[in-house]
């Protein structure tokens, strides 16, 4: 597999392109109007030369003035330059500059003592071959037998085309002089130009996964780079922000699950240390059991959320019913309250759409947290009014509350806050990132709102439901 070309060379080659068109252009035009020059150069010598055979066939007559005149032309000209020929009105030729000139067309010639000029010149022709300019007038004599003639006058385009092949030959070389500088110049100035692109590709090649606190520097890049620069930035701090979380995810799951399996571990070799009654093995089984299901609700919540963090999750969206979600849950909560603390005071409904486990778990997950939390305090929860297409669950309790510095985390992954936060052995410390998923998953949010030693209010934002798919629902 052959090398794609650097775009140094792409740059040349692009330079050399373009160079060719220019020139070309610019070779086809002068070549065209030096053509047209040398046309009327000539055109206006055929002029002259006319009136120049006017004259002397005015001043002398005979046949001897008429071969008079073609030496005249001989000597100015040269024998071949110009062509003449004289004919009487019969189409009888007097005089000939040259044996061809015989030959030379009389049709069309302009009337006696008509004033030429250059529009009367035209072009002469051999078969289908252009061989010159000629022109055609009668002409008065000073001879009483001859009183009038008809004279030809010719050029050949030899001597411009000479001057026209000349002239190409030049355009050629030239522009092949030109494409090779500009190649080689262009490959020159985009090397130099790129300089900054290959110091700019050194310092990325630098940055490695222990190494992410380096950033490329705008300042000494050009203008062009500077929005490049600065995506390359935001994806390095994505980077970093990312690293930094899955090294403090793989640092509090190896703690999370170290906690299990050492109590696992501790309990059993105790056990199993002497011989001891089938109650106080029962015991120790039943204490196992225990740590079993935390490390089982601990995986089940991972896998979770890797399924969740997978961009082609779909989820299954129908119209739920928020508030009996919710009266399910803090119905549930209810039964296994044993001390004297407030019941969940519920207020408000509402319909949103989507999956109606994951909001379910969702819900199960914010009102767990908070009556954790609470200290024994009230815990409320409020359906709100639907606000641009999207409804609010509202979930609050009194308590220690959370500072503001751990406020941003709260939603990370085993994220441990003050102690007053600190999670029981009965979370695996993943809920509240689990709801921030499901929130994702539906294309809402969630967000948290604490007052320390006052009161904590965390707000589920899902995508409403019309009233009219609610009333689908409800009867299905």
């Amino acid at each position: 597999m052959s090398r794609k070309m650097s775009l140094s060379a792409r740059l040349a080659l692009l330079f050399a392109g373009v160079t060719i068109i220019v020139f070309s252009v610019a070779g086809f035009h002068l070549y065209h109007s030096l053509n047209d020059q040398l046309q009327r150069h000539e055109d206006v010598a055929l002029l002259g030369t006319l009136e120049i055979m006017r004259h002397q066939l005015m001043r002398q007559g005979g046949m001897e003035a008429m071969h008079g005149v073609i030496n005249l032309l001989h000597a100015a000209y040269g024998p071949r330059s110009v062509i003449l020929a004289i004919r009487d009105n019969t189409g009888a030729v007097l005089a000939a500059s040259t044996p061809e000139a015989e030959s030379l067309p009389i049709d069309r010639p302009l009337p006696l003592d008509a004033a030429p000029d250059l529009s009367d010149i035209r072009s002469w022709y051999d078969g289908d071959t252009k061989r010159g300019r000629i022109i055609v007038a009668n002409e008065r004599t000073n001879d009483p037998d001859t009183p009038s003639v008809v004279l030809t006058i010719a050029r050949e385009d030899s001597m411009s085309g000479v001057v026209l092949d000349a002239h190409g030959q030049e355009v050629l070389i030239t522009l092949f002089a030109g494409v090779v500088a500009t190649g080689i110049l262009g490959y020159a100035v985009s090397r130099q130009a790129l300089r900054p692109v290959k110091a700019l590709a050194r310092t990325a090649g630098d940055i490695t996964g222990s190494r992410l606190d380096q950033r490329l520097d705008p300042e000494h890049t050009p203008r062009e780079l500077h929005e490049m620069v600065a995506s390359f930035n935001l994806m390095l701090d994505r980077l970093q922000e990312s690293f930094r979380r899955l090294n403090r995810f793989s640092s509090d799951i190896a703690h999370d699950l170290q906690t299990p399996l050492s109590n696992l571990m501790g309990g059993t070799q105790v056990a199993l240390s002497r011989r001891r009654s089938p109650e106080e093995y029962e015991a120790v089984l039943a204490s196992n059991v225990e740590e079993f299901e935390r490390l089982s609700r601990m995986i089940k919540d991972m896998l979770f959320l890797a399924k969740a963090d997978n961009p082609e999750t779909v989820i299954d969206r129908k119209p739920v019913d928020l508030r009996r979600e919710l009266e399910k849950v803090v119905e549930y909560y209810d039964t296994l309250r044993e001390d004297a603390r407030p019941p969940v005071r519920i207020d408000g409904t509402g319909w949103v759409l989507g999956d109606q486990l994951l909001i379910q778990r969702a819900i199960q997950n914010l009102v767990s947290n908070a009556l954790r939390h609470s200290d024994g305090g009230h815990v409320e929860t409020v359906i709100a009014a639907p606000v641009h297409g999207f409804l609010d669950l509202i979930v609050s309790n009194t308590g220690a509350g959370i500072l503001p510095e751990h406020q941003p985390y709260v939603f990370d992954r085993f994220y441990r806050a003050d102690a007053a936060r600190t999670r029981s052995s009965e979370g695996s410390g993943l809920g509240l990132a689990i709801v921030k998923s499901i929130a994702e998953l539906h294309g809402g949010e969630v967000f948290l709102s604490s007052t320390p030693d006052v009161v904590t209010v965390f707000t589920l934002r899902l995508p409403g439901c019309p009233a009219e798919f609610s009333s689908e629902g409800l009867q299905a």
